[in-house]
This record gives structure tokens, sequence and C-alpha cells, in this order.
């Protein structure tokens, strides 16, 4: 260990840690800017790097520097450089920027220039944004791969958080990075190699965004975010299976009735909007093991799993009476919306999903032909 710290010549190491932190900003403002690249997030993490990068600028001019840029300056620049990489994990999951820790620590830092002060509030930046980025792995991963994708930012936490506790414990010894000492060496060392680990899981997090992104165009239809055809059936195809394990379904065939003249009279853009709001209000009254899908049009089917027999009526009435309920407006103007519903249980001697489809299309055209808004079961 300490052949390789003599051989690190510590403004060479420091160089070298800057101009990583400014290439990896480089690298996602032209991600973010010319590739669009989840741009709001590539954004933040330009800037987060950008920040970090000058902080170190101010930490190693110090001497020839103004004192309040060089040590007041130096700090603010390193953690608001923390405070943005932390505000840019919710963002890749496209939920608004999260500012208030940066802020609620921001004023502690022009009062007293301390390391102890400056990496604690970095390191409970970073303690906040790995909670977060394990909340948004734990949705897509299991507990493991989790934590394997959350590794590097640990490690940064691990990193700020030692130079915390030094400065904490030893004050007198917790030299400015500038000055020569084994302990900034190594620390500078270590922080060459955050650099990219950091910028790794980051990349990591939008990417898996992108992923899900495009397995979700591929199994949603992109106007109301139901399931598409395709999904719809292996979600039944499941359900199928269940059925043979003794888990009962039922199918709802929803056709919203006179839709046609809705379109003809308010125009296909807000026949759109109808049909966003009529999928919006079945989803809010369904359980998260059930199903919402669009066949196509202004039909509907919704897979109700499991079920007792005795409910799936009771769900039927309910998403019928919430429809007809829906207060629908289009450029101020109303228009009443319906639906006619056919209901269909799954018999246990039914081998094909298709013939619990057929009687539960058969239904709806039923209650169609009865006078629209209401449920037939088939």
């Amino acid at each position: 260990m300490r052949a390789v710290l003599a051989l690190a010549h510590l403004p060479t190491l420091m160089l070298a840690v800057v101009m990583m932190f400014l290439a990896a900003a480089l690298v996602w403002a032209v991600l973010g800017r010319h590739l669009r690249l989840l741009p709001s997030a590539s954004a933040l993490l330009a800037l987060a790097n950008l920040l970090l990068g000058l902080a170190l600028v101010s930490e190693a001019l110090r001497g020839l520097l103004p004192h309040w840029l060089s040590d007041i300056g130096s700090d603010l620049l390193g953690v608001a450089g923390f405070a943005v990489l932390r505000a840019a994990v919710p963002v890749v999951a496209e939920r608004p920027p999260a500012w208030r820790l940066g802020l609620l620590v921001w004023p502690l830092l022009p009062e007293v220039r301390q390391v102890a002060l400056s990496f604690g509030a970095i390191s409970l930046l970073m303690l906040v944004a790995c909670a977060q980025a394990w909340g948004l792995l734990r949705q897509e991963l299991r507990p493991l791969p989790a934590l394997g994708q959350l590794f590097p930012l640990l490690l940064v936490t691990l990193a700020v958080s030692a130079r915390f506790v030094h400065a904490l414990l030893w004050p007198g010894l917790t030299a400015p990075l500038g000055e020569d000492s084994s302990f900034n060496t190594l620390w500078l060392w270590l922080a060459l190699l955050l650099c990219l680990l950091m910028n790794a899981a980051m990349a990591f997090l939008i990417v898996l965004r992108l992923v899900l992104r495009i397995q979700r165009l591929t199994l949603h239809d992109p106007l109301t975010d139901a399931l598409n055809r395709r999904a719809f059936a292996q979600a039944l195809e499941r359900a199928q299976a269940g059925l043979r394990r003794g888990r009962p379904y039922a199918l709802l065939l929803l056709d919203l009735d006179h839709f046609k003249p809705l379109n003809d009279s308010l125009g296909h853009a807000a026949g759109d909007a109808a049909l966003c709001a009529v999928a919006a209000s079945l989803r809010g009254a369904l359980r998260s093991t059930d199903s919402l899908g669009r066949l196509g049009g202004e039909e509907f089917c919704v897979l109700l799993s499991p079920v007792e027999p005795g409910s799936a009526r009771q769900v039927a009435q309910r998403l019928c009476e919430r429809l007809q309920a829906l207060d629908f407006r289009w450029e101020g103007r109303p228009w009443p919306l319906s639906a006619s519903i056919g209901l269909a249980l799954a018999r246990p001697d039914e081998h094909e999903a298709e013939a619990v489809l057929l009687r539960a299309d058969a239904a709806m055209y039923a209650a169609k032909q009865a006078g629209r808004n209401q449920v037939r079961e088939g």
C-alpha cells in the first residue's frame, strides 16, 4: 500500500479525478441533449459531475484563490454536486426531482468551514440517494441483483462517510485535499474509482428504465395504457392455468355505448380522451391481481382473477355504474358514457380460455340488444 501511495503524485492524481468528473459531465450532456437519453436525468447528472469537478479544482487552488472561493466555495460546490446527484435518482424513474434535503443542508455550510460538516451533509445526501435507488431497483429486481446494482453507490457513500468520520474523530489530522498526506492520496485514488462506479450505477438505472419503457410499450396500449391484445392473452392463459389448480376467474367484456356518435359529434380527439377516461376509471376500481385490456376500438376486457362466483356480478355492476357516473366533458361540453358488459365465469370443464371469451362476447351483445348500459351473464 505504501508503495502505491508513494508512486502517486498528489496534484497529478487530483487532476486525474477532476478530468474524470468533467469527462463524465460532458458524456451525460451529450447523451441528454443530442441522443435524448432521459434528458432531464442526464442533465442533472452532467451538472452533478461538473459541480464535483469544480469543487476539486477549487480545493486544489487553495492559496491561489480567495478564501471564500477555495474554502467555503469548495464545500458548497461539493455538497451541491451530491445534492444534484441525489435529486437525479427519482428523475431517472420519471418522477419530480427531490431538492428538499439538499436545500436543508445548504445553509449549514457558509457559517463554518469544517470538513466534518460538509462531508456529513454529503453522507446524508448519499444515504437518501441509496435508499431511493434501492426502492427503484426492488420494483423490478430481486433483492440480490438489486443489491449488486446498488453496490457502487454504497461504495461512494462509504467513501464520503470515511472522510466524515476521519474529520469528526481526528479533526486536527484531516488535511485539505490539496495537501500531501497518505489519507488524501488514498482517498483520491478511491475517488477516481468511485467516479466511474457512481456514473456506471446511474447509467444502469437509466438503461433499466429505458428497457422497462420499451417493454411497457410492447405490452400496453399506447393510448389508454391498458394491456394490449397480446399481453391480455398472456394474462388470460395464466388465469386458465390457475383455473386448473382451483383458482376461478371471470371475464368482463365491455363495449362503450354510442361511441361512434361521440366521434362524429366531438371529433376523434374527444373519442381518444373518452377512452383514456374510461380506462382510468376502470383501472381505479380493480385490484392489483386483476387485469384490464383494450381489445380494439371502444372494446375493453377485464380479467378478475381469482374471483368468487358471487362477487363477479357485483364487480361488473359496479363498473357499469361507475362509467355511467363518469363526468366526461370535452371543451366544456358534457357527454354521457356507459357500457354494455358481458360477464362469463370460467367453468372447470372449459379447457381453453377462448371458450370463456366467446361466452363473454355473446353476453355483451345480449346486453346491447336488451337496451345497453347493463350487465348480462353468459
